[in-house]
């Protein structure tokens, strides 16, 4: 741009006129930057100036934090910030001209406070439990109570497809007979990001067991017809197979009973008579669920009446 400058000098006796000019010369940046973006929490993302004039520049970038690669006066760095930040980079071009540029970066995070759980995690094998599996947000995530804007899948492994449905975030597991991992896939459903993550709960099944709590014979009953434990059985869901006998203090057999047996219960007879007060022994044979070894067990019964 050149610009004039004239000077007049005048009185009665002459006109005087002095012109001048000046030329300024402008170097103006012709650079860019993105001004805002979104990135997924463990993402990382370049940021890089756009020079449209060709010029020599220079640049200096600040904050200097979660750079992973490039320098700090490179014209692109690759960042990977864990919280929302401003990154400012100072251009510079050879006749000292300068121009600042901002982006604003905003981290998604849908990772803190996710769990993916199931309640209860340990099952006993053929005892009908169905967990329920839940993946969800606590109330320190952003997300709490957001589920709605996901979308969920479930992966078994191993892969018996035990799960009622594996495209919702809280599916049931029927009929599990294995331990299972169970994966559940979750992907932000936004128009502007597909942040996504998993997580993983596990749910132990267990082999019933044999063996006192889980098979079990009362060492008391009271036949007396009010309709109050007036049978003894033989209890365990995981019972397969069973010789139940019972003998008097004399070693006479006075009941027999077996997984067969039409009507079970002992009601406190022998040969359709009712039997007094007395202690009783028994034995018990029990072939249980998943185990080929037969377990004995014997004990005393009172009987009152």
């Amino acid at each position: 741009i050149v610009y004039e400058v004239t000077a007049f000098h005048s009185d009665d006796s002459a006109y005087c006129a002095q012109t001048d000019s000046i030329t300024l010369y402008a170097y103006p940046l012709e650079v860019e930057l993105i001004d805002t973006t979104d990135i997924c929490l463990g993402d990382d993302l370049w940021l890089e100036v756009f020079d449209y004039a060709d010029q020599e520049l220079t640049y200096l970038w600040t904050p200097n934090e979660y750079i992973v690669e490039g320098d700090i006066t490179d014209s692109r760095i690759r960042v990977q910030p864990t919280e929302d930040i401003t990154y400012t980079v100072i251009v510079t071009n050879s006749y000292g001209c300068t121009e600042p540029l901002r982006v604003k970066i905003n981290v998604i995070d849908i990772v803190s406070d996710f769990n993916a759980t199931a309640e209860p995690n340990e099952i006993i094998k053929y005892f009908g439990e169905n967990p329920q599996l839940n993946a969800s947000f606590g109330p320190n995530s952003e997300w709490f109570g957001q589920e709605s804007q996901f979308v969920f899948e479930w992966l078994e492994f191993p892969d018996n497809q035990v799960l009622d449905d594996a495209f919702i975030p809280d599916p049931i597991a029927i009929d599990m007979l294995e331990t299972t991992d169970f994966v559940v896939f979750y992907q932000l459903n936004t128009d502007y990001t597909s942040c996504q993550s998993t997580d993983t709960v596990r749910v132990t099944v267990v082999s019933p067991q044999c063996e006192p709590p889980f098979v079990f014979v009362p060492n008391l009953f009271s036949p007396n017809g009010d309709d109050m434990n007036d049978k003894l059985h033989v209890y365990g869901d995981n019972i397969e197979e069973y010789e139940f006998t019972i003998y008097n203090r004399w070693g006479q057999k006075v009941y027999e009973e077996t997984q067969d047996s039409p009507n079970k219960g002992w009601k406190g007879t022998f040969k359709g008579e009712p039997l007094g007060p007395d202690v009783y022994g028994y034995t018990l044979i029990a072939k249980c669920i998943d185990l080929d070894e037969r377990r004995f067990f014997k004990g005393n019964i009172t009987l009152m009446r």
